[in-house]
């Protein structure tokens, strides 16, 4: 995702927008994005878990609230959380 002065963003809300799978670095710009809504979507399109390719996305932002609720997910990998940001405080599922 290609977004000039995404690095003052800090809330982003992508619910119910269809969105099947995020890629790995789609976030990178946005570092002081705290709140991330990607609940109501389609994803995990394969599978009904979460790993870690899943969640690294996130590894470059300040995101203290992410929510994924109302997505197909049923099971979350041990090592899922090992790349999300320190700054992760509430993750709605």
């Amino acid at each position: 995702m290609d977004c000039e002065g995404c690095e003052n963003l800090h809330e982003l809300d992508l619910h119910y927008n269809q969105i099947t799978e995020i890629e790995n670095y789609a976030f990178i710009n946005f570092t002081n994005l705290t709140i991330l809504d990607l609940s109501q979507n389609l994803f995990p399109v394969y599978s009904i878990k979460i790993s870690l390719s899943d969640l690294c996305y996130l590894w470059n932002t300040s995101v203290k609230e992410l929510d994924i609720s109302g997505n197909r997910i049923e099971f979350i990998e041990t090592n899922a959380l090992i790349l999300t940001p320190q700054s992760l405080e509430i993750i709605k599922i």
